[in-house]
């Protein structure tokens, strides 16, 4: 019983130590309009740095066009806003759009997305979406903020390997003591 204790502990220490990553990609709509956002490169932007915003838009009545939206996109932290910058369409489609942004640190960025139609072909939207900044310029990749899931996943990795060689040698193994044979 005790092992089997023990054995759940180690594996909710585990769980609690694993990242957790964030959901690239999510579609949120609007009053008819949808968007995806997608943060280059690979939806991991990085605090002190220019960062490319990349935004796929629809419509419930396929009438969306970049070049009658007045969009902007806004980049708000702690309930204050930060910049605002126009979504500029890519090339001549008129469904892709782009910003450049710039995250002054590492943390958590609300970025919004708005844009009225010029012509009436759609209704006014606002969406939100949650980003999280977790590495700096000059970190090679490696986020600031994962010191402590790292530990927690060493000592984690030891307590197991630890319970499984005390198993192993409780039940004779290779490495019993003495006299245990």
């Amino acid at each position: 019983m005790k092992k089997a204790l023990l054995y759940g502990l180690a594996l909710c220490l585990v769980l609690v130590a694993l990242p957790q990553t964030a959901a690239a990609h999510v579609l949120k709509e609007n009053n008819g309009v949808a968007v995806v956002l997608h943060i280059a490169p690979d939806d991991n932007p990085m605090a002190g740095q220019d960062t490319t915003l990349e935004l796929s838009f629809g419509s419930d009545n396929g009438a969306f066009s970049l070049a009658h939206c007045n969009c902007m996109l806004a980049v708000r932290q702690s309930g204050r806003q930060l910049s605002q910058t126009s979504i500029q369409p890519v090339g001549n489609a008129a469904t892709e759009g782009r910003a450049t942004v710039h995250f002054p640190f590492m943390s958590v960025y609300d970025v919004v997305v708005s844009g009225t139609a010029t012509d009436g072909s759609f209704a006014a939207f606002r969406l939100d979406y949650e980003v999280r900044v977790a590495r700096a310029s000059g970190s090679n990749g490696i986020a600031s903020g994962s010191g402590l899931a790292v530990l927690l996943m060493g000592a984690t990795s030891i307590l197991l390997l630890g319970m499984l060689a005390y198993t192993y040698i409780r039940r004779g193994g290779r490495y019993a003591k003495k006299g245990q044979k």
